[in-house]
């Protein structure tokens, strides 16, 4: 059944405005969407529904009739007392024995006239689960659906007003499901490289740390003092591993460690296209061996973890590595001719 969620009766006529001009599919569908009328829904029936100090709540059921009759209890706000009061037929307040307004609950006491309700149905076909999410005081109600190069995740009922109604049920067709699970692996190889990269990246800062007298290169273009590409001689490194003072050019400046990049005289010229030799999807063939072996390596790795397993795991808060990939070190570049990006 898809998604079925309420509208308005303006929803309703211009759908019917649409059927009426030929719009709609063989499902009955236009643009996707297709809106009902519904008058018998349990608890909100079109018509009377009698209150208990009717003569009727008894013997007739709610929606028999469509009208109120002269024995039907009426209410009205009364400004005064602040609270509803009954009223007659001619919109007479109904007084006690005190001479006050007789007050009346409006939802159990007197009676009241229901509209029908209009329920729009969406998404067919295209549902692939649904689930919920809980709150101190209320819950929402979620449903992913398929849009085509994703899934998009909305909330189609809440315990915050009324929505009883509103429901959804997962009518994924198999074709959309197959590409829902094309879509999920590339994000999910897609998420693992990006995660392993970064992890060689750690791990290179890490094994070249910069000390006193190694040559430094800036990696944030936007760093004032020390910006990317600039070279500098480290006169100091703090106790704490987190300031460096470099020395560039005979003037002295500070960086934060994360700023900067281990180089040395012989090799500077390739470190300065590292990273984005790491990060380009179709230069593989101007990447350094050392850097494919490990890619290689991981990925060997997480693709033999089965995927359940992969998805419940997450990352230790204590280590920033991924599982599987601790013992892979990188060696230290020699000195060579650099490849370029395009070779």
């Amino acid at each position: 059944m898809a998604v079925r969620q309420m509208t308005n009766e303006a929803t309703y006529e211009a759908y019917n405005a649409a059927v009426a001009a030929g719009e709609a599919d063989e499902r009955g569908l236009v643009n996707g969407k297709k809106v009902e009328r519904v008058s018998n829904y349990h608890g909100h029936e079109e018509g009377v529904h009698h209150g208990r100090l009717c003569a009727h709540s008894k013997t007739r059921r709610a929606g028999a009739d469509l009208t109120l009759t002269p024995e039907c209890v009426l209410t009205r706000y009364h400004k005064e007392s602040r609270y509803d009061a009954q009223v007659n037929a001619d919109g007479e307040w109904v007084l006690d024995a005190e001479g006050q307004p007789t007050k009346v609950d409006r939802y159990t006491e007197a009676c009241r006239t229901m509209g029908p309700l209009y329920m729009e149905t969406s998404h067919v076909g295209l549902v692939l689960h649904t689930g919920e999410r809980n709150g101190y005081h209320d819950s929402d109600f979620t449903v992913g659906v398929w849009d085509g190069d994703g899934i998009d995740t909305f909330i189609y009922a809440s315990t915050r007003g009324w929505t009883y109604p509103n429901s959804a049920t997962p009518d994924a067709t198999p074709e959309v499901r197959e590409a829902y699970a094309a879509w999920q692996k590339a994000r999910d190889l897609a998420h693992r490289r990006s995660r392993y990269i970064r992890q060689l990246k750690d791990t290179y800062k890490a094994q070249h740390a910069p000390v006193k007298g190694s040559w430094v290169k800036g990696i944030n273009p936007r760093s004032r003092k020390f910006p990317k590409g600039m070279s500098g001689l480290v006169l100091w490194v703090s106790q704490e591993g987190g300031r460096v003072g470099i020395s560039v050019d005979g003037s002295k400046t500070a960086q934060d460690r994360m700023n900067l990049v281990f180089v040395d005289t012989e090799t500077s010229s390739g470190v300065d296209n590292l990273w984005a030799v790491l990060e380009d999807e179709e230069g593989w063939d101007a990447r350094p061996q050392w850097a494919l072996d490990i890619l290689a390596e991981c990925q060997r790795r997480a693709s033999a973890v089965p995927t359940p397993a992969r998805q419940r795991w997450k990352p230790p808060r204590t280590s920033p590595r991924m599982p599987g990939c601790e013992s892979l070190r990188v060696p230290t570049l020699e000195p060579r001719a650099w490849p370029s990006s395009s070779a």
